[in-house]
Parts: C-alpha cells; structure tokens; sequence
C-alpha cells in the first residue's frame, strides 16, 4: 500500500514502551500522510477486491465449465 500511495510508511517511532528503531516502508515516498490519503487507499483496497473477485470467478468456470 506504501508504494501504490507514494508514501513512506512505517519508520522510527515511539511507545508507550520505548522508542522503536524501524526501517520505512517506501523509503523515498512522501513522508507526510493526509486525509486525501485514506480515499485513495479505500480505492487501491477496492480495486483490489474486485479484480481478486474476478479472478475467483475465471478459476471457479474453469474448473467447473
């Protein structure tokens, strides 16, 4: 999802716990995340979904055609 958005995602942080030294995920994508951001990631995820659908259906009258 990192790299579909151009985002960074992930990296350093901190807890409740500690600080958690982690690498990003996308290094190079943008490392700041707007409310813009979470349509787009409902359209990647839905986009997704269908073309997973989709391929359920052509295996599904493959085997059973």
């Amino acid at each position: 999802m990192a790299g579909a958005l151009g985002l960074a995602l992930g990296g350093p942080r901190v807890y409740a716990a500690g600080p958690v030294d982690e690498p990003f995920l996308n290094a190079p994508g943008r490392h700041d995340a707007g409310p813009d951001d979470i349509g787009r990631a409902l359209r990647v995820m839905i986009a997704a979904a269908v073309l997973h659908g989709c391929l359920y259906l052509v295996l599904t009258l493959a085997i059973f055609a």
